[in-house]
C-alpha cells in the first residue's frame, strides 16, 4: 500500500509488474477493503493495465476524491460494481466459497476509526484450506465480528489456516475473543516503510504467543499462498 500523495505508485511499480510476472493478463474480481488511499492508491494503475471482471467494495458513507477517481475509472471501463456488507456471498467458482463477514449491516458509527472497522472482511474457502483476509478493520470491529458469528452462525465460519492480519499489525489489532475464534496457522502482515509504526512488536509477538507464523511482507517481499484444497505453499 502506498500514499496517493506520494510518487510511488504500487499499482503501477508492484501489482501490476508482479501479475506480468506471473503471467496474469485478466482478474475475475478485485476487491477494495475500503476507502482509506493506502488502499485505493494501487487500483488505478491496475484498472488500467488489467482486464477485470468485476469490483467489490463496502458501501461508502463519505466519498473521497481517492474513491471518485477509482469509480470513474470503472465507470469508463464498465466494469461492474457491488458495494457489500455482512451476509452476502461472492461467486467465482462452484469449489470455492467466498463469504462476506464484514462489514455489518449497520455500519460501525463513533469508533476510533469508523472507516477501518467497516473493511470489507472476506472468508475464503477451497477444499480444507481457508483464509481470512481483514481489511484495516481493529479491535471493535473484531470483537463485533466475533460476537457475530458466535452467535448467528457456527464458530467454523470464522476460523481460518491463513489470516491476513489486521490493520498492517497496529497495536489497534489486538483482539485476544478473535484469535481464539480464528486460530490461523499463518499470520500475513501487509506492511512497508511507514510513519505510524506499523506493525506494531506487540502484535507480532502476541501472534506468535498464539503459534502462528508470522510472515511480513516488509521483510519478505510478494507473499504467494498457494493451494490445491489440500496442501498449502507459500513463496516469496
Amino acid at each position: 500500500p502506498a500514499y496517493l500523495n506520494t510518487s510511488f505508485d504500487p499499482g503501477r511499480q508492484v501489482v501490476v509488474p508482479a501479475l506480468a510476472r506471473a503471467g496474469i493478463k485478466e482478474l475475475d474480481l478485485v476487491v477494495n477493503s475500503h476507502p482509506h488511499e493506502d488502499h485505493l492508491g494501487g487500483i488505478p494503475a491496475v484498472l488500467d493495465n488489467i482486464k477485470v471482471g468485476r469490483y467489490v467494495a463496502p458501501p461508502i458513507e463519505h466519498v473521497t476524491p481517492q474513491a471518485l477517481q477509482v469509480q470513474q475509472l470503472l465507470e469508463e471501463k464498465e466494469i461492474p460494481v457491488n458495494y457489500i456488507h455482512s451476509g452476502a456471498e461472492i461467486k467465482l467458482d462452484p469449489a470455492v466459497k467466498i463469504s462476506v463477514l464484514g462489514p455489518p449491516e449497520t455500519l460501525f458509527s463513533g469508533t476510533r476509526s469508523d472507516t477501518n472497522n467497516n473493511s470489507l472482511i472476506l472468508h475464503i474457502a477451497y477444499g480444507e484450506v481457508s483464509f481470512l483476509l481483514t481489511g484495516d478493520v481493529e479491535r471493535e470491529g473484531m470483537l463485533d465480528l466475533t460476537e457475530r458469528m458466535q452467535k448467528g452462525r457456527t464458530a467454523m465460519e470464522i476460523s481460518a489456516d491463513i489470516l491476513k492480519c489486521p490493520h498492517h499489525g497496529s497495536s489497534y489489532s489486538i483482539c485476544p475473543e478473535f484469535a481464539a475464534a480464528v486460530r490461523p496457522r499463518i499470520v500475513v502482515v501487509s506492511v512497508g516503510n511507514n510513519n505510524f509504526g506499523h506493525p506494531s512488536t506487540e502484535t507480532i509477538y502476541f501472534w506468535q504467543e498464539q503459534g502462528a507464523q508470522v510472515l511480513r511482507t516488509d521483510q519478505e517481499g510478494n507473499i504467494t499462498l498457494a493451494t490445491d484444497g489440500a496442501e498449502l505453499s507459500v513463496a516469496n
